[in-house]
């Protein structure tokens, strides 16, 4: 360790959103969770190397799990921030260079790798957007319990409120889902995209990313997600929208059972 230090934050400075958006769209949810819900936060720490920031872990909460976020210069440093972690169920997402030293510590059960996509305003092609909607807490239940990671009708009740939930309804019954979780400049990240399975194979989830993705650029000068590399079929759609692949984030499941 070369003069390294762990500090806990508290409050949103300047400084860590500096570090944050040398790379904002890999790191955009703790930027949009320092800026605008640090209740979801419950512990975030920087590491530096003398003054300088030069790695970040964060733990946030949500009813499906612990979402931990990590970032560092180097392997020194990724294992100073791990060991920060309690041990706990959680999923890690990290750069996939840091992933051997993730599975070492902390003996993931499971882990995926995905890409990081985007598409800018002046690039998309949306099909349709139109025809989705977007979600009031009305739908609550309905949206609570989509099967891949079900969510308590409170939770689902108060996210509909917060966030920017679409959703596509058919003959009454909505059947496909897609959530802009994060509103910052740089980007809007789309999460949560999900289609009944016995409604799959229609387009339903075209169509509801599509509205998604003209949600997040009104705002933001780009859309993202991350998918996994061997999810062909939501390739397909991501690139018929004009998504690019710029990048990468190993998923590390430590206990949860939860998949991206």
């Amino acid at each position: 360790m070369q003069d390294e230090t762990i500090e806990k934050i508290v409050d949103c400075s300047p400084e860590v959103i500096k570090y944050l958006e040398h790379d904002p769209i890999r790191y955009a949810q703790d930027i949009h969770n320092l800026k605008f819900e640090s209740e979801l936060i419950q512990d975030f720490y920087v590491c530096r190397r003398q003054t300088q920031i030069i790695g970040h872990i964060s733990k946030c909460y949500s009813p499906e799990a612990i979402l931990v976020s990590l970032s560092g210069f180097d392997e020194s440093v990724v294992q100073s921030l791990l060991e920060t972690l309690p041990k706990d169920k959680m999923v890690i997402t990290a750069e996939p260079r840091h992933s051997g030293m993730v599975e070492a510590m902390m003996n993931p059960s499971t882990v995926v790798m995905n890409y990081l996509m985007a598409v800018e305003k002046s690039e998309v092609k949306l099909v349709h957007p139109n025809q989705a909607i977007l979600l009031t807490p009305d739908y609550a239940e309905e949206y609570a319990s989509f099967p891949y990671w079900p969510i308590p009708v409170d939770w689902a009740r108060e996210r509909l409120a917060k966030d920017h939930v679409l959703g596509l309804v058919v003959n009454g019954k909505l059947v496909s889902v897609a959530s802009v979780t994060t509103r910052i400049l740089q980007t809007g990240t789309i999460t949560g995209v999900e289609t009944l399975e016995d409604f799959r194979g229609r387009g339903y989830a075209t169509l509801v990313v599509s509205k998604a993705v003209e949600d997040a650029l009104k705002h933001s000068e780009t859309a993202s997600l991350i998918v996994r590399k061997d999810n062909s079929a939501a390739l397909h759609i991501y690139e018929r929208l004009n998504f690019k692949t710029f990048g990468e984030v190993a998923w590390l499941d430590v206990g949860t059972g939860l998949l991206p």
